[in-house]
């Protein structure tokens, strides 16, 4: 007598298969995700139309409002509110200045400042030069130089000889091991020939920074960011007494967040 036996039914889990879609749909994401980073790295952030620019004294004044420039690029926008209504066309804010970068890579910390004059003769907007920088890749110190061009303010014949101009000026900053910063300054007119500490910086960019002396006199401060949709934009004030230009704040900002993101990307 013969017998037709089966095999048993081994039980199929629905979880079981929703776990394994879960665990490929995660591996997708993270692949895209890490492939987007490694494309944004090699990737120029530079725009042509910013080379072969004129130069000129930076003229940021001492209160604006500083933001991102859009949710894909790494750069600022300085503005300011209107002084005057000119009709429902008129924008919420005024551009004063960028901070664009320079760099052959997102990964890399050079930025240069376009600030924006009025074209008196066709009524419309220009950018200028005001200041270049770059950051050191090992001891992550920044070096920023403002433009000088438009005079001979080097001239030892110069009636500006010997006199401080914040504007006139090349910087420093480093950071300690907690990420708080120091400014250092270097005036050629002064007839200096190495940095001095002018300045120290507590915070971060998020939630404020403050940059004061010895004394805890304080020379400006940047308010706690807004919203990301509102692309993190703060208020900055700069005290007329301050040893630095009032792009500073800005400046400093651009390369707080270049280099936390730079630890981010080293710890993946």
């Amino acid at each position: 007598m013969s017998f037709n036996e089966r095999s048993p039914l081994i039980p199929f889990d629905d979880d079981e298969e929703d776990i394994s879609f879960l665990q490929k749909a995660f591996t997708i994401i993270c692949f895209v995700i890490a492939l987007a980073i490694v494309v944004l790295m090699f990737i120029s952030p530079h725009d042509i139309a910013y080379r072969d620019l004129p130069n000129d004294i930076s003229s940021v004044p001492y209160q604006y409002l500083l933001s991102h420039k859009s949710f894909l690029h790494f750069g600022y926008l300085v503005e300011t509110l209107p002084v005057e209504f000119n009709g429902d066309d008129q924008p919420e804010y005024v551009l004063l200045a960028e901070i664009v970068s320079v760099s052959s890579s997102w990964t890399l910390g050079n930025y240069e400042v376009l600030e924006y004059r009025q074209n008196i003769t066709y009524d419309d907007l220009f950018p200028v030069k005001t200041a270049v920088s770059s950051l050191s890749f090992w001891m992550n110190d920044v070096h920023i130089s403002f433009k000088r061009d438009p005079f001979n303010y080097t001239s030892k014949d110069s009636e500006l000889f010997d006199l401080i101009i914040p504007e006139l000026c090349d910087y420093k900053i480093t950071w300690n091991w907690i990420f708080n910063g120091n400014i250092f300054r270097r005036c050629e007119l002064a007839n200096e020939t190495s940095y001095y500490l002018i300045s120290h910086v507590d915070g971060s960019t998020a939630w404020g920074l403050k940059f004061y002396n010895d004394n805890g006199d304080v020379y400006a401060s940047t308010s706690e960011t807004q919203y990301w949709w509102n692309m993190n934009r703060r208020d900055v004030k700069v005290e007329p007494f301050a040893p630095f230009p009032p792009i500073m704040p800005a400046i400093y900002t651009a390369y707080y967040d270049t280099i936390q993101r730079n630890h981010e990307s080293r710890r993946h």
